[in-house]
């Protein structure tokens, strides 16, 4: 859920990231591939729509619409799971996991 609220940092490294071409995922040998986000898959389908030199404006602003609507559906949903959380954590596991950057 963090990583999708987040919207991918790599999108700003270019479509592979840190110079990997695209597909080239780091993990461990004989583990099957995940399958992709609401979020990874808008931000697919709009950086797809960028490098089309003839995308016209209005497809360009809908893929946007809905990455930031995808977006703010995994904040949401972060939130929710982090509330969820806290009710159910020690204050001591809390401030482990506030150290670790999992909850604010």
């Amino acid at each position: 859920l963090m990583r999708q609220s987040r919207g991918g940092f790599g999108a700003m490294l270019g479509r592979g990231g840190r110079g990997r071409g695209p597909g080239d995922e780091r993990r461990p040998e004989g583990q099957p591939e995940r399958e992709q986000s609401d979020v990874e898959m808008k931000t697919e389908a709009l950086r797809s729509l960028l490098e089309d030199q003839t995308s016209s404006p209005a497809s360009i602003k809908a893929a946007l619409d809905a990455l930031r609507k995808a977006r703010q559906k995994a904040q949401d949903e972060l939130a929710l799971a982090r509330k969820e959380l806290r009710e159910i954590i020690t204050s001591r596991q809390e401030a482990q996991f506030v150290l670790m950057g999992l909850l604010d």
